[in-house]
């Protein structure tokens, strides 16, 4: 034979053998490869979203006093109860008489909340009207004043009475 044809044949049948056992190993790994990169960004993705929820938790933990403050400041739910006893101790450590205290309907907010209608009689001085006012003001409930009704008490000296409306929040 010839040694040119015996090249040939040699060239051909390494081409064969390349084509029938090696690339087919080739694709293989090139397609291993492809999985591991699509798994390594997914690992990574969910590493950081794991990593995301560890620093929401932390981040909770270190607002809860603040969180604490704000549900006190609006409340779940109303607690007619709260609302009596902080009125009635914010009149007496103002100094003001309250003859009566009367709740109202409920007003449904446009957001989550929705505020509770207070009507307030009391009787007393001004600078113990203004004091009270503050002593709300100072309260961890929110009030706000809607009304405030000021009329002399005839043949008193300087005694008020005061009809105040007010209304508390909470949510729904």
């Amino acid at each position: 034979m010839n040694k040119n044809l015996l090249a040939a044949i040699l060239v051909s049948a390494e081409a064969l053998l390349f084509f029938l056992l090696v690339l087919p190993q080739f694709n293989d790994w090139t397609a291993a490869r492809a999985a591991l990169d699509q798994r390594t960004r997914l690992l990574a993705d969910a590493q950081a979203a794991q990593a995301n929820i560890t620093k929401l938790g932390r981040d909770y933990t270190a607002q809860q006093a603040s969180i604490d403050k704000i549900l006190l400041a609006l409340p779940k739910k109303q607690r007619i109860d709260y609302l009596t006893s902080s009125i009635q101790a914010a009149a007496q450590q103002s100094g003001l008489e309250l003859k009566s205290i009367n709740f109202g309907a409920t007003i449904k907010g446009k957001g989550e909340y929705q505020a509770v209608q207070i009507h307030l009689e009391l009787s007393g001085r001004y600078p113990a009207l203004l004091l009270l006012l503050g002593n709300l003001e100072q309260s961890l409930r929110l009030y706000d004043v809607a009304r405030v009704q000021v009329s002399e008490l005839s043949g008193s000296s300087g005694i008020l009475t005061i009809n105040l409306d007010l209304l508390a929040y909470s949510l729904k």
